[in-house]
């Protein structure tokens, strides 16, 4: 174990050198990472309130079926401390296609697709370099992706990018995004706590909002990513470049989510 842990560090290191030497070369706005993340159609709490003494405590849930069956949301961050507009959703589907005899709500700030897992597919990541990376990207770029083999082949940029782009592909080594996968040390974090806190304030009051629907899923995510995208976040998003060692440090100090959304008594 210790021996595959200095593995996995060294490698680490090796791509942190790497990646080093190639984004001085570009913009920190051309400077990418696209990530996918799943979000639970339901999101319940794991605390409770127990009698003393209770063996068992049971937590009430709308819908058991929607606290496992999850979709899929696909945020590009830049080096810039840009968090980039449109957000690509891919929600779950029975059929994989979207019903024909309803409407689906639209937001300026997302790209909606699905499928019958509610995670990508290759398809799926040709739609997202066409419909998203393609409108986002006007010249030569850097973009930061992990290992899954559908996004991680060039090719599939240069045949879908429609502008003549020049892409610079780096693939994050396996079992070292957790460090040096910019969404992933701390901007996803963040995300799900925005998220979440919605889900559970819905629940707490009672109000009459059905979150698992799909309307009301992309209205959430376009609100959350609507609100990560304000400059008071900027450095929390340069922080997560710069604590995988791609940036130096930009920022002093940092506010996150809880905050600046949920923080109470504040002066004026």
């Amino acid at each position: 174990e210790a021996s595959d842990k200095s593995i996995i560090e060294n490698s680490a290191d090796d791509f942190v050198t790497e990646a080093t030497k190639h984004i001085p070369k570009y913009k920190l706005e051309c400077v990418l990472n696209a990530d996918q993340s799943s979000f639970h159609y339901e999101m319940a709490s794991n605390r409770t309130l127990s009698h003393v003494g209770e063996k068992t405590t049971y937590v009430s849930v709308k819908s058991l079926n929607a606290t496992t069956h999850s979709y899929t949301v696909m945020p590009i961050i830049s080096a810039a401390s840009q968090l980039l507009s449109p957000l690509f959703i891919c929600l779950q589907e029975p059929t994989g296609r979207f019903p024909t005899t309803k409407k689906i709500f639209s937001a300026p700030n997302i790209v909606t697709s699905c499928s019958k897992s509610g995670k990508l597919s290759a398809s799926l990541i040709e739609y997202w370099i066409k419909e998203v990376l393609d409108k986002v990207v006007s010249n030569r770029f850097l973009l930061m992706v992990d290992q899954w083999s559908p996004q991680a082949n060039i090719t599939v940029y240069d045949n879908n990018l429609t502008k003549g782009q020049s892409c610079k592909l780096l693939v994050i080594p396996r079992k070292t995004t957790s460090t040096k996968q910019p969404c992933d040390t701390y901007f996803f974090r963040q995300w799900k706590e925005l998220t979440k806190r919605i889900y559970h304030r819905v629940s707490l009051d009672e109000l009459d909002v059905d979150l698992r629907n799909r309307d009301a899923i992309i209205k959430l995510q376009s609100l959350v990513h609507n609100q990560l995208s304000s400059s008071v976040f900027k450095p929390m998003i340069s922080y997560a470049w710069s604590t995988c060692g791609y940036i130096p440090k930009q920022y002093l100090n940092f506010s996150n989510v809880i905050e600046i959304c949920f923080r109470q008594n504040q002066p004026g």
